[in-house]
């Protein structure tokens, strides 16, 4: 990775614009060089959610004139292009060439990267909040190939695509990884449908559109989750016509597609845009002839469902507005030689910003990265904040809450508020206050117009004698390790007259639910790895409000068996232990075993031990899968023969085998089962419904003389009446067991 300690970046003091348009124009907020010492671009820009951008492209040096070496460099700014960090990183093969082509902002709120490495590798690098490395991947087998997209799926993974070179050529390329950048699945896509993927949006439901280009043609493909084609079409398809789609955005009910096409034997280039229904049929395409050679590199959705292209024509750089139908709004040609613009983004406040490389403007060799930011020509008033932050919230009748808009208006003009109860005005300022007497749902609509557009938000309180207003923890997806005891709590706010009643349920992993409190606060320990779901409810008379939290407990471990942590076994009986891991096909998994703390020389998930001495033991069983580790002891009781079950006094030993009542019955989700055998012998041991289907087998082999107590863990039965049957040497013994809820 390296550091540069010497940056700078400029304010552009002379024009760059030479403008043609049919409306108004844009107006320009600001322009700014970035660089070091070197040769720098930006390819790709992003809005971050702290209203900042973030760029990514590459940092270079020369010698002779010639590139030496380049590292990948992201530059992350502010609202106003002020340098928050930047690093350019020297991946894999050091001293190389590494380029960033792709940055998205993920949800931990740092940055995905995907680029090429050497000019000749699909890559791509996971980096933090403040940009510092946590992994890099090189993806493509081996193969000539590059990344030109990557985006964040609903599904908590990384989509990347570009273009590999497989044996009819290039193709186009996916691979979808996990948060650590490990394969999940890769697809080369047929050479007929696409050559290359330069462009990926989720679809509606699991899948994908890819979009990017075919020989002689502009390609979509429509995948599902894995990665399989479910359709794909050709858009573009005419005598000459060459075309590669640069930039796709979803828009109502469909998507558009951008890039450049050459349509005639001069070789003679232009923006060509092609917008589609969600089944990918062509709802309008054009072309847009403009004078000289152009070719596009982004595209974004404006506030009005049209669009904002970037890209080059001839050697200047060009910015364009086209509406939703299609019609260009107006054309920017950018007047300064050496500055080309290779990505543009539409922000949240509807600013217009492209970035790319220009000559810095003290007249060095030297490229720059440059960021340029303009306010659109026209767009509605935005809203900046308002207060109750909440859109859809609860209060008690008898309430007042004031509501407030802030707003503003690129374009400078005055603002009128209107504010609306069940669509009747009542205020006519920024802020009102609002009393809430009556039962039931209120409607507060604030409208901000600046004389011709308007802007509004909408706000719906339920008025109730009782709400949630906060709860413990505050979030409800948790992730936490198996043994972890949390602690829930509920803060209610309710008018004096009504008390209402609490019920906490939690819904195990086998889909078991258990009424585990009433109060309004619960501690739960979380013994079972797997996912869990924890239901609180707060009721009163027909009226009832809820929380539901989502828990992953994570663990090595699945299971364990016995599972009670203290358990009472005999002397110079076999007890068996055994654990069960959560992931039993993993390469990585050790086991180790001790009896009070002395290594036991075995390395299996399962032994059966027989202690000699009557005295309190510890066993305890380590599992380790790679890096991660859960540990499960048990203390064990040995107490001296004595086969007393129920009270019965059996001092003389039985001559045939035995099998005690069950304990407890009836039971809840396990119970213990003990029989005796004189001698070693086979032995089958199940358990039957009322109808006489055997449900169970829990053993079906050769047991060792003395006593054994087996557990049934029902927990995934319905309640009901079991029996229990042993068959051993010829006797056939049977006892009736109660599960129950």
């Amino acid at each position: 990775m390296r550091e540069f300690f010497n940056i700078t970046f400029y304010v552009l003091l002379v024009s760059l614009f030479i403008a043609t348009s049919i409306t108004a124009q844009p107006r320009e907020a600001w322009a700014l060089f970035y660089g070091g010492p070197g040769d720098e671009e930006f390819v790709d820009v992003y809005a971050t959610s702290d209203s900042g951008y973030v760029m990514t492209g590459r940092t270079s040096s020369r010698v002779d004139s010639i590139i030496a070496r380049s590292d990948l460099w992201i530059v992350k700014v502010n609202r106003e292009g002020g340098l928050e960090w930047q690093r350019g990183y020297d991946l894999f093969v050091r001293n190389d060439r590494d380029l960033g082509s792709s940055i998205i902002e993920t949800d931990d709120g740092g940055f995905l990267v995907g680029g090429i490495h050497r000019q000749r590798d699909f890559i791509a690098i996971k980096v933090t909040v403040d940009g510092q490395l946590e992994w890099e991947r090189v993806f493509g087998g081996g193969a000539i190939s590059w990344c030109n997209a990557v985006i964040e799926t609903k599904g908590d993974t990384y989509l990347l695509g570009g273009t590999i070179r497989g044996e009819e050529g290039y193709q186009g390329y996916a691979v979808m990884v996990d948060r650590d950048g490990e394969v999940i699945w890769e697809r080369m896509y047929d050479r007929e449908q696409s050559s290359s993927i330069n462009a990926i949006r989720e679809s509606p439901g699991n899948g994908f559109l890819l979009a990017g280009s075919q020989i002689g043609a502009f390609s979509l493909l429509n995948v599902d989750g894995d990665g399989e084609v479910i359709w794909s079409r050709l858009y573009g398809l005419g005598e000459n016509f060459r075309g590669s789609a640069k930039c796709l955005v979803s828009v109502d009910q469909g998507y558009a597609l951008a890039g450049s096409a050459i349509w005639n034997n001069n070789m003679e280039g232009d923006f060509h845009m092609v917008k589609v229904d969600r089944d990918g049929e062509v709802l309008w395409e054009n072309r847009f002839e403009m004078e000289g050679d152009q070719l596009c590199y982004g595209m974004d959705r404006m506030w009005d469902g049209g669009f904002f292209l970037d890209g080059q024509s001839g050697d200047r750089s060009l910015m364009l507005r086209v509406s939703p139908d299609g019609n260009v709004i107006w054309e920017f040609i950018l007047g300064r030689r050496g500055l080309q613009l290779f990505s543009c983004v539409v922000d949240r406040e509807m600013s217009l910003l492209v970035a790319g490389t220009c000559n810095d403007p003290l007249g060095r060799l030297e490229a720059q990265g440059i960021l340029m930011k303009h306010i659109p020509e026209h767009s509605p008033p935005l809203i900046i904040s308002h207060t109750p932050e909440e859109l859809e919230f609860y209060t008690l009748p008898d309430n007042e809450i004031e509501f407030s808009v802030f707003a503003i208006d690129l374009q400078d003009d005055a603002l009128n508020y209107s504010w609306l109860i069940n669509d009747e005005e009542i205020a006519t300022d920024s802020s009102v206050v609002i009393p809430f007497e009556e039962l039931g749902d209120v409607n507060i609509h604030c409208e901000v117009s600046d004389g011709e557009l308007t802007t509004g938000i909408d706000w719906l309180v339920h008025v109730s004698e009782f709400y949630i207003h906060s709860h413990t923890p505050d979030t409800l997806d948790l992730i936490v390790r198996r043994g972890t005891e949390v602690t829930f709590a509920l803060d209610v706010a309710a008018i004096e007259e009504i008390e209402v009643e609490n019920l906490w349920t939690l819904t195990h992993r086998d889909q078991r639910q258990e009424e585990i409190g009433v109060t309004d606060t619960i501690v739960v320990p979380f013994e079972l790895s797997g996912d869990h779901r924890l239901q609180a409810s707060v009721s009163h008379e027909n009226d009832n409000h809820e929380v539901n939290w989502n828990i992953l407990v994570q663990s090595v471990l699945w299971y364990w068996n016995p599972r009670d942590f203290e358990i009472t076994v005999y002397t110079d009986s076999t007890t068996e232990f055994e654990v069960f891991p959560f992931n039993p096909e993993s390469d990585s998994l050790d086991y180790i075993w001790s009896l009070d703390d002395e290594l036991l020389d075995i390395d299996s998930s399962f032994i059966g031990l027989a202690i000699p001495e009557a005295r309190l033991y510890e066993v305890k069983s380590i599992v380790q899968d790679g890096s991660e580790v859960d540990t499960i002891s048990w203390t064990v009781n040995v107490e001296e023969w004595s086969f007393t079950a129920d009270g019965a006094d059996l001092t003389n030993l039985p001559t045939s085998p035995v099998l005690y009542p069950a304990c407890p019955n009836p039971f809840n989700s396990s119970v213990k089962l003990s029989i005796y055998l004189p001698n070693a012998d086979h032995v089958l041991l199940s358990v039957f419904d009322i109808n006489g289907r055997e449900v169970s087998r829990l053993v079906d082999g050769k047991v060792q003389a003395g006593n054994k107590t087996i557990v049934w863990y029902a927990g995934d039965y319905p309640a009901g009446v079991y029996v229990v049957r042993m068959c051993a040497r010829g006797v056939s013994e049977m006892r009736k067991v109660v599960l129950v809820r």
